[in-house]
């Protein structure tokens, strides 16, 4: 039988890659302020409602939310916090009625994590920006990136099982197409 992440993997492949071809990497800092933007809009309601759910103790969420990494990289291109207030937030989130529903959201946001330092590197190259200013989000753990991975990947087939995979496994798949189209409502 495969794990829980095999079929995380598996099963969500196809949203997966239907993000990635929706996402294109910045090339000017607009594209990088218009993205941090979107992504803004998404984390921050589906976080809060995660931390509604799981309590801020929880150890899925402890030095986790990614909502103050993308405030402060907009505030780091000069976005002040009443612009960042009135930028749009998703409504149509994925369900998140159980913690269940909350892993398998947070699956894909820390799955990000990885990519994300694919995207830090070409923006340290194609921007010239340095030390996570302004990219913090992408950049995410830094030289952590794997270790906290592994924390997160160990910390599901730890609660894994029959009663709940199929509910994580849904969950990702549904966020992943939330966040797609969003992303795609706000080009």
């Amino acid at each position: 039988m495969s794990s829980l992440l095999d079929r995380l993997r598996a099963e969500t492949k196809s949203q997966h890659e239907q993000m990635e071809s929706v996402f294109r990497l910045p090339e000017t800092r607009a594209d990088l302020i218009h993205w941090l933007g979107v992504f803004l809009g998404f984390l921050e309601p589906l976080e809060n409602k995660i931390t509604a759910l799981l309590g801020p103790s929880h150890p899925l969420l402890i030095d986790r939310l990614k909502t103050p990494w993308l405030i402060a990289d907009l505030r780091a291109h000069g976005m002040s916090d009443p612009v960042i207030a009135a930028l749009p937030r998703c409504e149509a989130l994925p369900s998140l009625a159980s913690p269940a529903h909350a892993a398998g959201a947070l699956y894909v946001f820390e799955g990000s994590t990885l990519g994300g330092q694919f995207i830090s590197r070409h923006l340290e190259s194609k921007l010239g920006l340095k030390d996570g200013v302004g990219y913090r989000y992408f950049r995410s753990y830094g030289a952590d990136v794997g270790l906290r991975w592994q924390e997160f990947r160990a910390w599901m087939l730890k609660h894994s099982s029959a009663n709940t995979d199929d509910v994580i496994i849904q969950s990702a798949d549904e966020t992943f197409a939330r966040l797609r189209s969003w992303s795609t409502s706000r080009q």
